[in-house]
């Protein structure tokens, strides 16, 4: 047997309604006025019963408030509220049952002014006291269902959402017998006729009821998120109310002569179609700007996942680089621990000692680049403003190379005007100008270097040109983001770091980089800074 949710979750909200919050004022609307009927039926103060309803019998106040209270209380996921609310729903049943079947039987077991003596007058001569045949059926149907909601059987579910079904029906047929002025939709027979209040009360409870528990019942939909669920709670109401309303128009208007059947027909027709028709156009528009948002947000998870699937990759692709450089320095470390523990001549210690200095040097910059990237990322890079002399700093950096360009044969001619000062952080803007050194070594060994510092225009322009394997102009604006390369890591190594935080320091300093460069005619990167003190960039 298929089983559905019966607890708190269970109670699911109507579009923008709580199910749980509909249950409740249905209830306690039904229950203030039969309240008041029983009590003026068990204390005989008829003028209570004046404002409501005259028609309703005690029985039948008894079952409403039986009802209404079972609702209040099932509202609550205890499980002796759920005890409780069942035994008011089958009292009231049982009652309802017994009229019906004191009409069915044609005898009388004497219920039905148990509570209190009915007035003698023509429509209760017949059966003194006695509930209309159709209110029974209704509150028998009800509080069938009042009492099968609970379970958290399927079947069971389904059940009590038709018998619920049929009782709000046979509410709302009675409803319509009055407002169309036709007694045989609220009167069978001789029988006492069923009140407008005690048809509006069956029908409140079954709609509070359904809401309390739409799961597992046709009402279900009323409750899902999809398209389909915003259809019909769009269309409930003017389809329960455009008809009424159409008809009841129609039998006034043919009542008061204004137009005959034939001529009412028509215009109701009409005035339905155009009324359908434009909730039918309003609900595709509806429908359509679902599917449109739903699509954007396709289409954004889409873009996120491909971008997170992105991020994994360049991680990826950095770790293995930042792998494969902290390996080769580590290893040649290691090779030369080992030739010294042999140990080895002075020349040669010493040597060794200048070899392992520089591998150290190289963890430390391999170590300090992604710090910087990290920093940059989470936009915590800082600067120590002051006076620069930049020309100083460029020297620096060519000398520290020196050994490198003369291991490689690489010529460097260098044009540097004196006393080219700028105001900025010294130790960032001598990791610029190392960064587009090392790369124009690395990248144009053995062919000439130039480095160029001028003063054009009350800034400050750092040029740096290499001969080397040049930079394909797609790549230009890609090489300065986070871990890319213009070239393989196989041939040269580095983490795709360099230029990205060099870009990140000149701009900081209200300054930009650029290149110049095409496949095989070597490349240019040119600095450009302000002379007077910029205002540095907001993180």
């Amino acid at each position: 047997m298929e089983l559905v949710d019966g607890g708190p979750a269970d109670r699911a909200p109507i579009g923008d309604l709580d199910g749980t919050s509909l249950a409740r004022w249905a209830a306690i609307v039904v229950l203030g006025g039969a309240g008041a009927i029983l009590f003026s039926w068990l204390t005989g103060v008829s003028a209570l019963r004046g404002p409501l309803s005259r028609a309703m019998k005690a029985n039948t106040a008894l079952c409403l408030t039986l009802f209404a209270v079972s609702l209040l209380v099932a509202r609550r996921a205890a499980p002796r509220n759920g005890i409780v609310a069942r035994a008011l729903a089958v009292l009231g049943a049982v009652v309802a049952a017994a009229t019906l079947l004191e009409y069915l039987g044609g005898f009388d077991l004497r219920i039905d002014e148990l509570l209190a003596a009915d007035a003698r007058n023509a429509e209760s001569l017949l059966h003194p006291g006695r509930m209309s045949p159709n209110a029974a059926t209704g509150l028998l149907l009800l509080g069938s269902a009042l009492v099968l909601f609970p379970s958290r059987e399927r079947l069971a579910r389904a059940a009590a959402g038709l018998l619920a079904l049929v009782a709000a029906l046979i509410a709302l047929l009675s409803l319509f017998g009055y407002i169309y002025g036709t007694s045989s939709l609220y009167r069978l027979g001789p029988a006492i006729r069923i009140s407008q209040y005690t048809a509006a009360a069956v029908l409140l409870l079954s709609l509070g009821a359904l809401s309390l528990w739409p799961q597992g019942t046709f009402a279900e939909i009323f409750v899902r998120p999809s398209a389909g669920g915003v259809v019909i709670r769009q269309l409930f109401l003017p389809v329960l109310f455009i008809p009424t309303v159409l008809g009841l128009l129609r039998h006034t208007g043919e009542r008061a002569g204004l137009f005959d059947a034939s001529l009412g027909a028509a215009m109701q027709a009409v005035v339905a179609i155009l009324a359908f028709g434009s909730i039918a156009w309003y609900l595709a528009r509806a429908v359509d700007r679902t599917d449109a948002q739903k699509t954007r947000v396709l289409e954004e998870n889409q873009r996120l996942a491909h971008t997170a699937q992105t991020a994994v990759k360049v991680r990826d692709e950095f770790i293995g680089m930042a792998a494969h450089e902290l390996r080769t320095p580590l290893t040649s470390l290691r090779l030369q621990m080992q030739l010294w523990q042999k140990g080895v001549s002075a020349e040669k210690g010493s040597e060794f000692s200048h070899l392992v200095q520089r591998q150290a040097d190289r963890l430390v910059r391999l170590v300090e680049s992604m710090l910087d990237g990290a920093a940059l990322a989470s936009g915590q890079m800082s600067l120590e403003l002051q006076p620069v002399e930049l020309a100083a700093i460029v020297r620096d950096g060519i000398e520290r190379l020196s050994s490198q360009l003369a291991a490689s044969g690489t010529p460097l001619e260098a044009h540097l005007e004196q006393r080219v000062e700028v105001f900025g952080d010294p130790r960032r803007l001598r990791q610029l100008v190392d960064t587009l050194l090392g790369n124009a070594c690395k990248f144009g060994a053995g062919k000439p270097i130039t480095v160029e510092l001028t003063q054009p225009d009350r800034g400050v322009r750092l040029l740096v040109r290499d001969q080397g394997i040049g930079i394909e102009p797609k790549d230009h604006g890609r090489i300065f983001d986070p871990f890319e390369r213009a070239v393989p890591p196989n041939n040269y190594p580095g983490l795709g770091l360099g230029l990205y935080v060099a870009r990140q320091i000149a701009e900081a300093h209200g300054g930009r980089i650029v290149v110049e460069s095409g496949a095989g005619n070597g490349s240019a990167f040119t600095v450009s800074l302000p002379a007077t003190r910029p205002t540095p960039r907001a993180p």
